[in-house]
């Protein structure tokens, strides 16, 4: 699969050292075109504190979370995540790993 992704991006013919750099930026923009992203709301109770928001912000460098954000007037948060990598159940033991007081999931209006 690689290998076709490789020959739609820019052929094996014009591959050459000199264009690695290129390569390697035109094959992760194209396989990042290819990524199912999701995004679920999220009700908590009582306010993160700075090791939770610490841990949260950590939750970034797990593979397939793309970005998380909190809406602290109506104490919900907002996870954008590859639901070919991840499940949401996945995303929410997650965040209550972090010490994340989750109340509610919340359907999209």
């Amino acid at each position: 699969m690689l290998r076709k992704i490789l020959r739609c991006v820019i052929g094996f013919s014009s591959l050459r050292k000199r264009r690695k750099i290129d390569v390697s930026w035109k094959l992760s923009s194209r396989l990042a075109s290819l990524m199912t992203t999701l995004d679920v709301s999220y009700r908590y109770g009582r306010p993160p504190g700075a090791s939770e928001m610490r841990a949260v912000s950590a939750l970034t460098e797990v593979y397939g979370i793309r970005r998380v954000a909190f809406d602290e007037k109506n104490h919900t948060l907002l996870v954008e995540f590859d639901a070919s990598r991840l499940k949401e159940p996945v995303v929410a033991a997650l965040l209550r790993r972090t010490g994340i007081d989750l109340k509610e999931r919340l359907t999209p209006a």
